[in-house]
Parts: C-alpha cells; structure tokens; sequence
C-alpha cells in the first residue's frame, strides 16, 4: 500500500528526515534515559499513547531491539493510523519483524471511554490535541499553528485495554498526548494501584495550559502511588526530583519526565557501552 500522506517523494524527504534528525533526537532525550530504570530487562511490554507517525516507538525498537515483547500505538488519527499500518510504506521505516511484535488501535486514551474532539491543524498532526488551544500562545511550537480542523474520535482507558487484552502488566507506558497525559493516567488507575505499571515517561510544559494542570498535579498524583520522579535534560541526563518546587511549573516549553517504581542505575561505562550504537544513529 502506498502512503496517503503527500507524493512519492515528498514522502521520502520526510522519511529521512525523521530518520536522520528527529528519530536520534527521541534517542537521546527519551528513550536512552529509560535504559537506567531498565538495563537488561527482558520481555517488555509497552503502550505507546499518542503515537503519532510511530518514531517514538521506531527509537524505542532501535535500542530495546529483542529486548521488547510487544509494543501497543494508539492514536486517534485515521491518518496516523494508516501510517502506522502501513507494511509497505510508513514514514517510520517500520520492518516486517517490526510489525510482528506491535499492534495499533486507533483511539485516544483518557479518563473515561467514549468520544471527544479531536483538534488539529492538518491530517496527521503531531500537535492534535483534545483541547481546542483558542490562543496559540508564542513560542516557535506554536506561534503560528490554529487547530481550526475538528474531528471526531474514539476514547478508550488504558485500564479497560488491559483487561480486555489480558495484558498482565506494563513496563513502558509512554504518554504524549499534547495535554491529556493527566487523564490517561487516570484511566490507568487499577493497573497503577496493581503494581502493574513499572514506568510512566510523559511530556509537561506548554499543553498543560489548555488543560489547566499544574506540575504539583502531576507530582502528588505520582508520588502518592509510589513513583520517584525525574527530570530528563535535553541531553538526555536523568535527574531526580528529590521534593516539589515551583521552578518545575514551566509552561513555556515541553519538558520530558519518568515516573518510576525501578531503581535509577548509575550511568556506568559498560551501560554507555551498551548503548553506543543506538547513540550513533
């Protein structure tokens, strides 16, 4: 099947450009970091929430190779869905192998299962969000996006995915949904107090606005249920978060953070190590 988003070659520009910038970039920031909590742990099973083209999950392959079981998208887009089911032709650079060990539903996640709207700027886009952002705010991110295009979409919860998938327990779940981080891990509620959820990485900063969410949220709703938090730099350092305070409410950029109940592991040489042909990419 040939992709339906743009022609034959501006797909391939696209493609690498996603390879070659963006896809290291998600290396580096996100992805890397989690390989302190999880150094050589096998069997990995991971949710993939707001999936997008799929890159996050594209990186997260790249340096957990066999290492993960099976990874789950969701994403609310048709046209990220398409893209993401896409065996022949994804922007993602998706293989066979890749496909075997994943599987996409197209919805959102959040709180309580049913339908939202869905907002966006163009088919696709990676700054959709459940929120209708009426002033754009001005930042590069942002400055000159309206989400003016309205869709309607499905909304399921992690909590009911599990059960009806017979899932017994997640060890990635990753959410970047551009402001609704805050309900999906409401709808993750009993696989959290289950001790079924080892690892949480999520996105704050700019789409907290629109939903009205403060990092004091986010920081009670965790530590409360057991997680350490950290800071993840840009370069990829993790930092831990020993006690709230405001410097953390930063609403002019997007900021990456994990929830953990694993141990933090040292940055030790033979980890680098492992890691070093992933960083090359």
């Amino acid at each position: 099947m040939r992709g339906v988003f743009r022609g034959t070659r501006e797909r391939a520009r696209i493609r690498e450009h996603f390879r070659e910038d963006l896809v290291p970039t998600l290396t580096r920031k996100e992805i890397l970091p989690l390989l302190r909590f999880l150094p050589d742990q096998t069997g990995l099973r991971v949710f993939d929430v707001g999936a997008n083209k799929g890159l996050w999950t594209r990186a997260l392959l790249d340096v957990f190779g066999d290492r993960v079981e099976h990874v789950y998208l969701f994403d609310p887009s048709p046209e990220n869905y398409s893209e993401l089911t896409n065996r022949e032709d994804n922007l993602a650079g998706m293989t066979a192998g890749d496909f075997e060990r994943s599987s996409v539903s197209q919805c959102a996640m959040g709180s309580q299962p049913g339908k939202a709207t869905l907002y966006t700027n163009e088919e696709g886009s990676p700054l959709g969000s459940l929120y209708p952002h009426q002033e754009a705010g001005w930042i590069d991110l942002m400055k000159h996006v309206r989400l003016s295009e309205e869709l309607v979409v499905s909304v399921d919860t992690v909590d009911r995915f599990i059960a009806r998938s017979e899932i017994p327990s997640v060890d990635i779940l990753k959410i970047d949904t551009e402001g609704h981080e805050m309900e999906v891990m409401l709808g993750a509620e009993e696989a959290i107090a289950a001790d079924r959820v080892d690892l949480i990485t999520f996105e704050f900063g700019v789409h907290q606005v629109e939903s009205r969410h403060f990092f004091k949220d986010y920081w009670l709703h965790l530590t409360q249920r057991n997680y350490s938090l950290y800071f993840v730099t840009d370069a990829g350092d993790v930092t831990p978060i020993e006690r709230y305070e405001y410097r953390w409410e930063q609403f002019n950029r997007n900021v990456e953070y994990i929830a953990s109940r694993l141990p933090l592991q040292s940055a030790a040489r033979d980890l680098r190590a492992a890691t070093k042909s992933a960083t090359a990419l």
